[in-house]
Order: C-alpha cells, then sequence, then structure tokens
C-alpha cells in the first residue's frame, strides 16, 4: 500500500459511471451521505454525498462539506496514512473554494487528538494536498484563511481539554499571550484580583475568593483603530424605501429629531400623518452643524413614548429616548436619481450602496453624507440637506467596534452547594466560551485585514471552589454595574462573572455585543448537545449571526428571550436573583434574561461608571454548553471539546468588514 491516497467525492450519478464500481458494489457503497470507502490496492477514498429527500423545516438538513471532511477524518484515522490528495469530485454541482475550505477543515479537525498525557507515538501527520487543478483556483486567500481557523480551533479545543492543574486563573493569562504573541495589531490587557476590587468587578471576584488560583480578567483587542472619540461615530445615518427599483428618495419630507437631554438624532419619515422611524443617531450635536432656517419647513410635535412605529416590515419601540424637551424639524430631501440595486435578503427596504451613490450623485451638490454601515448587509446613506450650513457634518470615521465575551470558570465545583452524583467531572471545559472566543480572535489575527473593525475580547477566569472563604446562598452581591444579585444557588456562578464581564463590555460603546459560555443544563434539555441555543435582544443581530451559522452548517436554535419570563429573575430584597423563582422551567431562557440586564445601561446604578448617554446595546448570548464538549455528538464523533461555534463567528465578525 502506498502512502499517498486520493480522495474522491462522488455522488450516486457519477458511481454508475465510475471505473471502480464494480468494487465499490462489492463492498456495498452507494454514495450516501457522508458513507466511506476504502479501495486499497487503487489507493483511493471514496466519500458518498448523497442526501436522502425527506420532507423536513430543518435548516442544518444539506450537504455540509465540513462533515463530509469529518467522515473522511474519521476513516484516514483508521489507516494512519501519511498523505491524502484531493481529487476533483465527481459531483452533479460545482465544488466552491468554500465548499474546498470546509473539507480540509474538516479532515484536519476529525483527525486532531488530546494527546498530551498519553506515551508518544511516531505517527506521522497527515499532509492534505488539492489536485492541481484544484489548488489553481483554490489561491492564497482560501488557504491562509484555512490554516488560521485551523490554529484557532485547535487552539480552543486544546485548552477545554487541558487539566483544571494546568489551565486556571493563575496560568491562563500566560497562555493566553503565549497563543497570540506575535501576531499583528494584538493589545493584551491582565487585570489581576486587586484591580478587580479597585474597578467594582465584585462578582467576578465573590465567585473566586476561596480559589487558591486568585481570578483576574483578561482584556484583549484586535485591530484597534487609532481615532480620537472625538472623531468616532459608531452609528450611522441611513434610509431606505419600500419600493421597486426605478424609485428613489425624491422630494421625500424627512424629519431630525434632537433630544438635548441625550445628544441624540433620529431621522424620521412622514407618511400619511404618521412617523417611520428610519434611524437612531448617537454623535455628539456640536459637530452636527446649524439647520439654517431655510431648511425647516415647518415644527412638528412631539412624539409619543412608548409608541411603536413601524418601518417597512420592522416594528420599533422607541422606549422612552425621545423626552418632551425635544425639538423637531422637517428637513426636505433633494432629489437623487439611481439606477436599480438589489434588495437586501432579510428586509424590504431598498439601500444605495457606497458605488452607487458614487456612480449617480450629479455634480454641484452641495453636501453629501456616504457612509458604509455593514452589519451583515452593506448600507450606504446618500443626503443632501438643503442650506446646510456645515458642509462638513460626517467628517468622522465609522468603526465597527465588536465586544466579544466569554465565560471562563477553569473549574466549577459548585460551591457551597456542590456538584453531587458525578456532575462534577468533566467541568474543566466550563471555560468553553472563553476558549471559543480566543480561538476565535486567534483566527481573526492570522486572517487579517479587518479594516475599520475592532475586536475587543473580555474573559473573566474564575475557579468556583468551596473553603471558609466561599460565596454563599443569601449572600448579595453589587456587580459592577451596581445592580444587586441575591444568590439563590452558587453553582449559578457563571452568569454572576458575566455580569461584570458584560457591563464592562458596554463601556467600550460597540457596536454589538456577543458572549458564548457553558451556562445551562437546561440548554442541553431543551436543544441536545448538538445545538447551540442563541438569545438575542437585537432582530438584526440575532439574523445575522445565525446566518453565519447557517452558512457554516454549525448546528444552532434561536431560543429568543421571552420576555414572559423576565420577572422570574427579578428579586424581593434585591434587584435580581442569580436563578429562577418557582421551578428550574426554561432554565437556559432565564438565565439569558438575566445575563440581557447588563447590556442595558438604564438599569446601571454605578456613577463611578460616567455614562453619560446610557444605552440598551444589541447583545447575543450563545449557550455552548452542549456545543462546546459532549460525548460524540459532533460531528467530528470526538468525545470532549468540538470547537463549534468558532468558524461562525469569524465569518460573522469578516462579514462585518
Amino acid at each position: 500500500m502506498s502512502d499517498t491516497f486520493q480522495l474522491i467525492l462522488i455522488d450516486p450519478k457519477y458511481l454508475k459511471l465510475d471505473a471502480n464500481s464494480a468494487n465499490l458494489a462489492k463492498l456495498n457503497f452507494q454514495a450516501k451521505y457522508k458513507q466511506t470507502a476504502f479501495l486499497v490496492e487503487q489507493n483511493l477514498l471514496y466519500v458518498g454525498t448523497e442526501l436522502a429527500e425527506i420532507r423536513t423545516t430543518d435548516t442544518f438538513y444539506k450537504l455540509d462539506y465540513y462533515e463530509l471532511g469529518a467522515a473522511a477524518g474519521i476513516a484516514i484515522g483508521k489507516l494512519k496514512l501519511e498523505h491524502l490528495i484531493i481529487a476533483q469530485p465527481r459531483l452533479s454541482q460545482t465544488l466552491s473554494n468554500s465548499n474546498l475550505l470546509g473539507l480540509q477543515l474538516g479532515i484536519s479537525q476529525a483527525l486532531w487528538k488530546f494527546e498530551k498525557y498519553l506515551k508518544p507515538n511516531n505517527d506521522k501527520q497527515l499532509i492534505i494536498q488539492l489536485s492541481s487543478d484544484l489548488q489553481a483556483n483554490f489561491g492564497q486567500v482560501y488557504q491562509n484563511k484555512l490554516e488560521a481557523l485551523n490554529s484557532g480551533i485547535i487552539t480552543a479545543r486544546e485548552i477545554i481539554e487541558e487539566t483544571p492543574e494546568n489551565f486556571n486563573p493563575a496560568t491562563a493569562p500566560e497562555i493566553v499571550r503565549s497563543e497570540l504573541q506575535g501576531l499583528p495589531n494584538i493589545e493584551i490587557t491582565v487585570w489581576d484580583k486587586k484591580t478587580l476590587i479597585e474597578k467594582g468587578l465584585n462578582a467576578i471576584v465573590a465567585v473566586g475568593r476561596a480559589s487558591v488560583n486568585q481570578p483576574n480578567l483578561t482584556y484583549v483587542v484586535l485591530n484597534r483603530q487609532n481615532v480620537e472619540e472625538s472623531q468616532r461615530t459608531d452609528k450611522v445615518m441611513e434610509f431606505g424605501i419600500v419600493g421597486d427599483e426605478e424609485l428613489v428618495l425624491v422630494n421625500q419630507i424627512m424629519t431630525v429629531v434632537f433630544d438635548p437631554s441625550c445628544n441624540r438624532y433620529a431621522l424620521w419619515q412622514k407618511l400619511d400623518g404618521s412617523y417611520d422611524l428610519l434611524t437612531q443617531e448617537h454623535f455628539n450635536p456640536a459637530t452636527f452643524g446649524t439647520l439654517a432656517a431655510s431648511s425647516v419647513i415647518e415644527q412638528t410635535g412631539f412624539l409619543d413614548l412608548g409608541q411603536t412605529y413601524h418601518l417597512g416590515s420592522r416594528i420599533i419601540n422607541w422606549e422612552n429616548q425621545v423626552k418632551t424637551t425635544s425639538t423637531a424639524f422637517l428637513i426636505k430631501l433633494n432629489s437623487l436619481a439611481r439606477k436599480p440595486v438589489v434588495e437586501t435578503p432579510d428586509t424590504n427596504l431598498i439601500w444605495l450602496t457606497a458605488a452607487e451613490v458614487g456612480e449617480v450623485l450629479s455634480s454641484g451638490i452641495d453636501q453629501v453624507i456616504v457612509e458604509v454601515l455593514k452589519r451583515g448587509v452593506s448600507r450606504a446613506i446618500a443626503l443632501k440637506f438643503d442650506s446646510l450650513a456645515d458642509s462638513k457634518v460626517f467628517d468622522k470615521k465609522f468603526i465597527n467596534r465588536v465586544a466579544l465575551v466569554g465565560k471562563g470558570l477553569t473549574y466549577d465545583t459548585g460551591g457551597l452547594d456542590i456538584k453531587v452524583g458525578g456532575n462534577m467531572k468533566t467541568m474543566k471545559c466550563d471555560m468553553g466560551g472563553g476558549a471559543t472566543m480566543l480561538g476565535t480572535v486567534k483566527a481573526l489575527a492570522e486572517i487579517g485585514n479587518l479594516g475599520n473593525t475592532e475586536v475587543h475580547w473580555i474573559t473573566a477566569w474564575v475557579e468556583n471552589s468551596t473553603g471558609s472563604d466561599s460565596y454563599r446562598s443569601d449572600d448579595i452581591v453589587t456587580t459592577l454595574s451596581g445592580q444587586t444579585v441575591e444568590i439563590f444557588n452558587t453553582d449559578a456562578e457563571g452568569r454572576l462573572t458575566l455580569a461584570d464581564a458584560l457591563t464592562l463590555a458596554t463601556t467600550l460603546e460597540p457596536t454589538a455585543i456577543v458572549e458564548a459560555s457553558t451556562l445551562t443544563g437546561m440548554s442541553i434539555q431543551a436543544n441536545s448537545d448538538y445545538y447551540t441555543a442563541l438569545f438575542g435582544n437585537d432582530e438584526s443581530l440575532s439574523s445575522s449571526i445565525l446566518k453565519s451559522f447557517i452558512k457554516n452548517g454549525e448546528r444552532v436554535i434561536d431560543n429568543g428571550m421571552s420576555q414572559i419570563l423576565v420577572e422570574n429573575v427579578r428579586g424581593e430584597i434585591s434587584d435580581l436573583i442569580n436563578t429562577s423563582k418557582g421551578n428550574r422551567k426554561a432554565g437556559h431562557i432565564t438565565a439569558a434574561l438575566f445575563l440581557d440586564h447588563f447590556v442595558n445601561q438604564h438599569r446601571f446604578r454605578n456613577d463611578k461608571l460616567e455614562i453619560k448617554h446610557p444605552f440598551h446595546y444589541p447583545y447575543v448570548h450563545l449557550d455552548i454548553a452542549g456545543t462546546a464538549f459532549n460525548a460524540s455528538q459532533n460531528p467530528l464523533k470526538h468525545n470532549g471539546s468540538t470547537g463549534h461555534n468558532i468558524r461562525s463567528l469569524v465569518d460573522w465578525v469578516l462579514a462585518l468588514v
């Protein structure tokens, strides 16, 4: 047997025509999805691709090349091959570069094993190559992305598998440094226990204070943009229309609402006597310029607080953002012409792109505002105000500031409410959220080219131990946000550490906050080990992340944040409780609702944070209790860490660039 094998993806149509069809028939190979067959004498490995046709609403029931690669990797591992060439597939459809990337990544991840504490073996690492015709089209960009993803995922999986003796709060910061050291545009800051106390991150300190390994926090910034805050805008005015491709905003009557109490503007459109919210803008009003008298067509009445306004198919509640002291002006937009544009997939709004704006705007327009905002889809604006005094209104730089937060419980005994019945075993994986975000940041750093997107990662490394200094049920902890939490169970510790970490994330004024944690067993009961549970407070953000998971074939279920359950986490002698009143029903949802309190600055009560303009930040919570670490309930059939979620998170961030 030669050391070099060829891998051939094949479907039943081509199986009948294959020169080896008779030999494959003897092996009962029918080219079914993920079915594998070795023809050892010919040095060939066949992998089937045919999915059975069934009636289903399962979004993830589809041909997935990462899963095909994993199936191939499992088969290869049994023969211990040294060299594999991926040949031109025999399929009815074309194999894209993204498919090829997923295929190779699946093979590599299926072959990975955590063998640090086993007797060393002399097995050579498999070399994977593409055939010359496939390699010619694959390109260096995809090759770099493949290597970066493989590196980031393996880093996360290794750390999750590591023993709590060797990965704990005392060792975590240096391990993070060693993984990220030398990568471009990386800044690493570590807050020790003393600093955590000084800055008021009391919930993190409370959970970790009984451990000999003192709690700390790692804060990593990737691709920081060197722009003064006074020169930055993280929300951009945008507008859209509902209609066909030939129409554009022609003499539309728009409303700019200014609220001096919170320095906010909003752009509204008046239709049939009602107002449609088009955008909410945050920036210093001093830079907005003065509206000339000729721009003011009429002064409107005040908008009703709590009223629901409609934007196309979306419904938005203004939620007290416009106060009774607000003034409103109607501004007339000049006519714009444009050529047809593509309708965005998630809304019936049609947006001008930056390229189209450049092509269609006529010369001689005094003031044009063009910004591109990417949150899953490209959006641009082209505005001209009549007689706007300041022609340099929007000369600020747009920064996409993403905050990633990961739970970092390096070991969870349950505290004084100690885990029993063998439930403490595998609790080394309770830092899976932090490891996932480390792997994501490492992959993004190696991929590079993040443009104007900053990535901020925050994880508190904590060990929930027992001892004379343990925090107790009945304690009330004052979190960094100023909100108080009564402890009902010391084994619900992860949400406490995340409360402080999320609060800290809001002080960065991010575009969005995405957090991952192995948080609840209820998530596994409700969704199984195969699915990550997604909870979001913002439809647009949730939708964009769901799309990345679907695109990458990483199973996820949107569980929603059902507000009918929010009272279950509200306290009687404190603002909140760290479990749920009454029973454990829907514990994964109530945990998410608890966390949402710490991205809503309107609820904060800590004056030291000096929050001038409170904001409820777009936030997604990913409960990865089932997917980060499980007993072979994953495409890799691996008993342990999986790397699930990293491909989708990387893809989501890159879509913002």
